[in-house]
């Protein structure tokens, strides 16, 4: 297996040449996107589209299949990952294709894979990779979200690479590591397997992670998420202020200073209870946007109320510094 970086014209251009190329997609993130709340002036609620309506609106003639089904999260299927070919034989100009690398990947939303095998065959291998073995015993597998395939790739050996994408012949994702900005810009990713393999017929847990591969892929993650909030914090910065809370006293500060401020976020989040990647970031958004109000007795007393449950506590925190701009969405 090789990784390499690549672009999004080289990736439409690479797809339109291949006879079988497939979309893996993340279906409760892209019905999360798609949900439109109910405007204030509105008399009747949006329609609420599932992710085979959301295809359809693309391109009504696709094949589809849930990737969980007939597995021991088949009552869980249709929040599972959706696998989707997409025929570029026939319509080499594929309005779902440009859509997903247009919109859907920039969301976090999926990968697209090549593979010389039919979509029933693809199906049954990415179901073999719903749970992953490690010395610690079983660990689930979302190999649909692309933030955590770089890391993962990382630690295996070209050989391991090639056996656990099986029968894709190829991989292509964009990695979203926190805002776009003028110091940051995602990055289109290519696996290329050197040595394709027919498709699995076990059931789960046959990858096998080594405890140093684990400890490693935690290490690497660690430090991907430090990265996608300095990228975050940035393009905050860069825009001179967030949602009306401006953040000038932010400008002064190097990507060292900040990322030193991050991590100590990050440590003293997890002493306050808060372990959560969404919740944490809100903390640390809070403490460097607005860093006189966090300060306060208040707040500091919410914070460090260990009876609290962290979104209560995080919630309440929020409230104190009218900070409820602070959102940040689960990807």
């Amino acid at each position: 297996m090789q990784i390499t970086t690549t672009d999004k014209a080289t990736v439409q251009k690479q797809a339109r040449n291949k006879a079988h190329v497939y979309l893996l997609l993340n279906t409760r993130l892209l019905e999360d996107k798609a949900y439109k709340p109910l405007a204030a002036d509105a008399i009747e609620f949006p329609p609420v589209k599932n992710i085979k309506q959301l295809i359809s609106d693309i391109d009504k003639f696709t094949w589809s299949c849930w990737v969980w089904e007939e597995s021991i999260r088949d009552d869980q299927k249709e929040q599972g990952p959706i696998l989707v070919k997409v025929d570029v034989e026939s319509e080499p100009e594929s309005d779902l294709l440009t859509h997903f690398t247009a919109k859907w990947a920039n969301q976090n939303g999926g990968i697209l894979l090549t593979s010389d095998y039919s979509l029933d065959q693809l199906q049954q291998h990415l179901r073999s990779l719903m749970i992953l073995a490690n010395s610690g015993g079983a660990t689930s597998f979302s190999i649909h979200r692309p933030q955590q395939l770089t890391t993962i790739f990382a630690v295996l050996e070209q050989s391991r690479g090639s056996e656990m994408l099986g029968p894709i012949e190829a991989m292509f994702w964009l990695e979203n590591c926190g805002s776009a900005s003028s110091t940051y810009t995602p990055q289109w990713y290519q696996a290329t397997n050197l040595q394709p393999h027919t498709p699995q017929h076990q059931e789960t847990e046959w990858f096998y992670f080594e405890t140093s591969q684990t400890a490693e892929m935690n290490r690497l993650a660690e430090i991907w998420y430090q990265q996608s909030l300095l990228h975050t914090i940035q393009a905050d910065i860069e825009q001179g202020d967030y949602k009306g809370q401006t953040l000038n006293h932010l400008k002064q500060y190097s990507a060292t200073d900040l990322e030193l401020m991050i991590k100590n976020g990050i440590d003293h989040s997890r002493k306050i209870g808060i372990k959560d990647q969404t919740l944490m970031q809100q903390y640390i958004q809070m403490t460097l946007y607005c860093p006189e109000k966090v300060r306060t007795d208040s707040v500091q007393e919410m914070l460090a109320n260990t009876t609290l449950h962290p979104n209560l506590k995080i919630k309440k925190a929020r409230q104190k510094v009218k900070a409820s701009e602070y959102d940040v969405s689960t990807t």
